[in-house]
């Protein structure tokens, strides 16, 4: 019964995006109040508990538009070398090479757009910059992508086709108990559960200083997709679960 117990939770674990330790620096090349933690808590967050971001980060791979139809991205922040050449947008699961871009380097901090799924794998985005782009991206779940135009690194949300498999984005989920100033407006508002923030570092992570603060946005409408295999692990011991208390039903009957 351990066994199982130990078996379902390690895998709701997984399937929540756990907390990574020491994944973020707490430091910054970009400066004393650049690293990620500083920023939430002295720049953006206004009412709540302060955040830790190496317990608090997600690290998602794929994602689905929530029940609206439609997902609202803003830039929050780019204090990264790259921020003019880096480009922001969804990918195909099944082809990263398949790519529709939502934000280019020509993008500042506290631009908008809207991703919308049109229903049968095709998305298209909208708003300011660039007018509307369209992608069929042959399923409603994707995963985000960062790109440095320049040199073409491609860095993923899905970790593990990264080089060496290594994480390049995190993400921070709002659970309506802080108020956020994400605009920069003066202006807070509460941070919901369905608005995560993701935070990208732009450089191959074992060569970065790993600040996770080179291309900061939020998404809005959004969830994070469960891998298959964590469904089927979880599956897995759930049916565990059950065989173990039908053996223990038809125990106590024999011996009553």
């Amino acid at each position: 019964m351990k066994t199982y117990s130990s078996l379902v939770a390690a895998a709701l674990l997984a399937a929540s995006g756990a907390a990574n330790a020491a994944l973020i620096s707490d430091t910054s090349s970009d400066g004393n109040d650049k690293d990620l933690e500083t920023l939430f808590n002295d720049e953006w967050l206004t009412e709540g508990p302060d955040m830790d971001v190496n317990a608090e980060a997600k690290t998602p791979g794929l994602w689905q538009i929530g029940a609206s139809g439609g997902a609202f991205s803003k830039i929050i922040i780019e204090v990264a070398g790259h921020q003019d050449i880096n480009n922001f947008g969804i990918y195909d699961r099944n082809d990263t090479s398949n790519r529709l871009e939502v934000f280019d380097g020509s993008h500042d901090a506290g631009k908008s757009r809207t991703i919308q799924y049109l229903g049968g794998g095709s998305f298209q985005s909208y708003g300011a910059g660039t007018g509307v782009t369209t992608a069929d991206l042959g399923s409603g779940t994707f995963g985000f992508y960062l790109r440095n135009e320049d040199n073409g690194d491609l860095f993923l949300s899905e970790s593990a086709k990264n080089p060496n498999g290594a994480t390049q984005m995190t993400a921070f989920q709002g659970d309506g108990d802080r108020t956020a100033d994400f605009e920069g407006n003066g202006e807070p508002s509460p941070w919901l559960n369905n608005e995560w923030v993701l935070a990208w570092e732009d450089l191959p992570y074992g060569s970065s200083d790993e600040d996770f603060n080179d291309f900061v946005g939020i998404v809005e409408s959004v969830q994070p997709v469960p891998a298959p295999g964590i469904l089927g692990l979880m599956g897995l011991g759930l049916i565990g679960l059950g065989v173990t208390s039908r053996g223990r039903q038809r125990s106590y009957r024999l011996l009553g």
